[in-house]
């Protein structure tokens, strides 16, 4: 594995400066030289991955994985193929992307490659993309020509998903755009002509949507609460109790909606075509439509939301680059704006983690166009309260959406964490803190009994240490 020592990283010095009110740090991890770096993706150990372009973005220069103990990575060095891009990171470290002749798994803490080939020739190889990772490794394979998409998994068969039409037509298309923590699968069929949003369920059976010409379900949270569209700017929310709701805001601005968190807030925001101006909003089907404040720009767009309803996004004027601010926004704070860096003038934030770390770039514009960048990651201090919800969520994805704790075990662990909050709500600090010790307990006990890895007791405990810290302050 070839570590690119020549080039001259600025993460060599970390920045970090702090805004008091808002409690954000921001680290600069810095540039790849004469590129346009693309920070992609961020896991909750800090490590990233970036694209790189050229400096008119037409031309791909690869992509690098970074870490504190690594450094920069560059990926086209492992492949052998130029233009490789990283598309996702997940918590083992494991970056997925494609290159020019497939998709691809490479692990660089051991340096093994993988290539992913489904397809029966190169060509349709080429055509793949991995859309989506769970928690699980499952990665979502789609691009197939005249085939279902497939969820492809280390060390294991890749599964097909099945074809719900029974029409037997060679003018068939599908295709998968998420997944989530079971399994469950969304995308869309064509079949004649004709669009057909689907849920493929992880048990092998599929539900017909909705239906038209460029009807496609987007996304889908491990509760089986779907987004997707049924085409241009109409959108639409599913779930098996509620069927059908279309997000229509009552102002008859046109909506388009970008993603769903596990709590079932829905984020997107609503376009004012006569203004040229958008406007970010959360969505929850018993809340309607929150929008959120600006930092006094005339537009706001969202970019991110994570598990306990941070969203990101950016403020800004149309058409002015240094107007530019990016934002963090929470029902409890409100629209708080992400520091920058000396000497760069403006953010562009890209992803937000359920522990409140943040992928982005810090830039420099003279107002009329892109100048000079740096990769940056900030870190949102969290409350008690958020800490405690950031717990419970790691606590489904980890533990029982893995199928590595049953229900029993994680409801006794999440009960624990319902009664600190309990007692955190009436100042009772200190019976708090002994219920954050009985959590330790359980978690080292099943350590000890081989339910969970030392590793993963000793990450959850660590945030257990943590919390425990923040509330004896």
């Amino acid at each position: 594995m070839k570590i690119r020592n020549l080039l001259l990283f600025s993460f060599l010095s970390v920045i970090i400066t702090q805004n008091v009110l808002a409690e954000i740090t921001i680290k600069e991890i810095g540039i790849i030289p004469d590129t346009n770096s693309s920070p992609a993706d961020i896991n909750e150990s800090g490590n990233l991955i970036i694209n790189t372009y050229s400096e008119d973005y037409r031309y791909s220069l690869g992509a690098y994985f970074w870490s504190e103990t690594t450094g920069m990575l560059f990926i086209d060095d492992v492949t052998g193929l130029s233009g490789t891009a990283a598309q996702f990171l997940d918590k083992d470290n494991r970056v997925y992307g494609h290159n020019r002749n497939s998709p691809y798994i490479w692990k660089p803490l051991t340096g093994e490659y993988t290539p992913i080939l489904l397809a029966d020739n190169l060509r349709n190889n080429r055509s793949l993309r991995v859309m989506d990772v769970n928690n699980s490794g499952q990665a979502l394979i789609s691009g197939f020509r005249r085939k279902p998409p497939m969820i492809w998994q280390d060390n294991a068969e890749p599964i097909s998903l099945p074809r719900h039409t029974t029409d037997q037509t060679p003018y068939y298309r599908a295709y998968a755009a998420d997944i989530n923590n079971h399994g469950d699968v969304v995308g869309y069929e064509r079949v004649n002509g004709i669009n057909h949003a689907i849920y493929w369920k992880a048990d092998g059976s599929t539900i017909d949507i909705t239906s038209g010409h460029s009807v496609s379900a987007r996304k889908i949270n491990d509760h089986g609460q779907i987004i997707g569209t049924t085409g241009g700017y109409s959108y639409f929310y599913w779930d098996q109790a509620n069927d059908l709701v279309p997000l229509n805001h009552p102002s008859g601005k046109t909506t388009i909606v970008y993603d769903i968190n596990n709590n079932g807030t829905v984020l997107g925001h609503l376009v004012d075509f006569a203004t040229n101006t958008t406007q970010a909003f959360v969505w929850t089907l018993n809340d309607g439509f929150t929008i959120l404040p600006s930092l006094g720009g005339s537009t706001t767009s969202a970019t991110a939301i994570n598990d306990i309803d941070h969203v990101l996004g950016t403020d800004y004027t149309a058409y002015d680059y240094a107007s530019i601010r990016a934002y963090v926004w929470s029902k409890s704070t409100g629209t708080i704006e992400l520091p920058i860096l000396p000497g760069y003038n403006y953010s562009r934030p890209t992803k937000i983690l359920d522990n409140g770390m943040i992928l982005g770039t810090n830039n420099f514009t003279d107002g009329l166009s892109y100048g000079e960048q740096t990769v940056v990651v900030w870190q949102v201090n969290l409350t008690p309260e958020e800490k405690i919800e950031y717990i419970a969520s790691s606590l489904q994805s980890e533990f029982l959406d893995t199928g590595i704790l049953n229900e029993g075990e994680t409801t006794s662990l999440l009960s624990k964490l319902e009664s600190v909050a309990a007692f955190l709500e009436i100042d009772k600090t200190k019976p708090a803190i002994n219920q954050l010790g009985a959590f330790a307990n359980q978690i080292e006990a099943l350590v000890n009994s081989g339910r969970i890895s030392p590793e993963q007791g000793q990450a959850i405990n660590s945030d257990i240490s943590d919390l425990v810290g923040t509330i004896a302050q």
